[in-house]
């Protein structure tokens, strides 16, 4: 009877954090692909300025406005890779989280 009360715990937290960890992993969508979708979103690309704000330019040319009001302790640097991470609305990306890629981390030392 303890063996079967022990699987079962078991398995309840098994099933609980296999639960939550799935609801947490996002892949990252291009531009386009976040566009059409509904909820959270991650867009990695290269960050552009431009009169209107910031955007996030895809390798094949496809942008999207980032709307950065809510996001905090933000770097600002055109040219960089990010990741924009936040929810869609009005055919631009509410962030909440910009991450950025750090090219001193890949680069050899001297």
């Amino acid at each position: 009877m303890r063996n079967l009360r022990v699987y079962l715990l078991v398995s309840i937290f098994v099933a609980i954090a296999i639960w939550q960890g799935g609801s947490s992993i996002q892949r990252y969508a291009t531009p386009a692909d976040a566009l059409a979708r509904s909820g959270r979103v991650q867009v990695m690309g290269t960050l552009t300025l431009s009169a209107e704000g910031y955007y996030v330019v895809e390798g094949a040319g496809v942008v999207v406005k980032l709307d950065i009001s809510n996001a905090k302790n933000l770097r600002l640097d055109p040219g960089q890779q990010v990741v924009a991470i936040g929810m869609v609305r009005d055919s631009a990306i509410l962030v909440d989280r910009l991450l950025y890629k750090c090219p001193s981390k890949y680069e050899q030392g001297e």
